[in-house]
């Protein structure tokens, strides 16, 4: 890893824990470059803005959440294997980039967010007749993710498949 790709990544974790910590407002650029040990003028580099460097963080985790999913998915047929390869993928990845799913939870409560690869699981498995009709695809996603983060951050997961497959199996 080059030491251009060095900075800009200790810059997005740094920043993550501090967004996390303050919330977009309160955050700094100047403790962001502190924390990172880089020039104000090096953030400014990278990113146009504090709010460009937070869009920053928000699309490294989407794109880390989806790839943690798209790879325990692949070759699976399955759509109820796929789905608990789905909340694996979730807990882990809130576990494993906690200040990251901090700064994303706020994003995605400020915003109408797409669940995208789970409702794309959800509607096929309505599809096949393996989940319930009953329940609108986007409805039906985003419990299931809710239910993973909190039941994760809780302490509470052991049961997480079990509960979620009969919530959503026909």
């Amino acid at each position: 890893m080059s030491i251009e790709k060095n900075k800009k990544g200790k810059i997005l974790e740094e920043a993550a824990k501090i967004f996390a910590r303050d919330g977009f407002e309160k955050a700094s650029v100047d403790e962001i470059s502190l924390k990172a040990k880089v020039a104000k003028g090096t953030v400014y580099y990278y990113f146009k803005s504090k709010q460009d460097l937070f869009d920053a963080i928000i699309l490294e985790g989407e794109k880390r959440f989806r790839e943690l999913i798209e790879n325990k998915i692949k070759n699976i047929t399955d759509v109820k294997e796929k789905l608990k390869k789905i909340i694996e993928a979730e807990k882990e990845f809130v576990l494993s980039y906690q200040e990251e799913f901090k700064v994303f939870i706020g994003y995605i409560l400020d915003r109408k967010h797409s669940f995208g690869i789970i409702e794309e699981v959800v509607e096929e498995g309505k599809k096949q007749n393996v989940f319930r009709k009953d329940m609108a695809t986007k409805e039906m996603a985003m419990s299931i993710f809710w239910t993973v983060v909190m039941t994760t951050l809780n302490g509470q997961s052991e049961k997480q498949k079990e509960f979620i497959l009969k919530a959503v199996l026909v």
